[in-house]
């Protein structure tokens, strides 16, 4: 089965990011490449810049103690470069400072010094949404000739990768923002087993009726909905509370 083949017979059964990583690296693997990094760079719906890769972690700690993204040259051409570059190629026509330089010299300390960078971009945007970095396994003689052979489908890989870790991503968000303080969701808790606002003031012990009957209706306009019973079933819907069986 070819690399993308391998790919694509696993990636759409998995559920996390951090699974979908463990498999991009065992693919890579099996092709040849020891290291990968993915950046994905902030646009309108993403304001967060982030980054995955399977790097030495010795090297993920001084890149970000030394903020190396600042004079990292492979970054630097990420906004509008969309044709993959060899590292080796790309930094031959750059001129680069003694920062940069020494920058590269640490990298190759950890056997980082070449490797292939392909930008990921969609069409109709004028700058790239990210990159997929790939650095080939030490015994690899002939970089050029490995990465010509293969370009294409490291391209096709990088934008499924990108496509599913894009949306594994909005899952998550989704996942973990949840509308509704504390409070609402514990009075939408006592809804859903049955209970009078009257009675919720009672458990919870403290708080009028009037008040509960004030936190559900918060709760109601936040998910608008015109019933605490409407509310209480989008809540468990959503996630936003848990239907406990006791």
């Amino acid at each position: 089965m070819d690399l993308n083949g391998l790919f694509l017979s696993e990636c759409f059964l998995i559920s996390s990011i951090s699974d979908l990583n463990r498999l991009l690296s065992e693919v890579l693997k099996k092709n040849g490449i020891a290291r990968w990094a993915y950046v994905h760079f902030p646009d309108h719906q993403n304001t967060h810049p982030f980054c995955y890769n399977n790097y030495p972690e010795e090297w993920g700690i001084h890149y970000s103690k030394n903020q190396c993204q600042n004079i990292d040259p492979v970054l630097r051409v990420y906004t509008h470069d969309k044709n993959s570059y060899l590292w080796s190629d790309f930094l031959k026509k750059d001129e680069l400072s003694p920062v940069q330089h020494r920058f590269l010299k640490d990298a190759r300390d950890f056997h980082l010094d070449e490797g292939i960078t392909i930008p990921i971009f969609l069409f109709g945007k004028s700058t790239n949404s990210a990159l997929l970095t790939l650095i080939p396994e030490q015994k690899c003689n002939d970089h050029y000739r490995f990465f010509l052979e293969k370009e294409m489908d490291f391209k096709i890989l990088a934008h499924t990768y990108h496509s599913l870790v894009q949306q594994l991503h909005l899952q998550h968000a989704r996942q973990d923002f949840n509308p509704l303080t504390p409070r609402e969701q514990e009075c939408l808790s006592w809804v859903a087993k049955g209970k009078t606002d009257y009675e919720i003031a009672l458990i919870l012990g403290g708080l009028s009726k009037s008040t509960i009957t004030n936190i559900i209706n918060s709760a109601k306009e936040k998910l608008d909905c015109y019933s605490r019973t409407s509310a209480t079933i989008k809540a468990i819907k959503h996630h936003y509370i848990a239907l406990s069986l006791d």
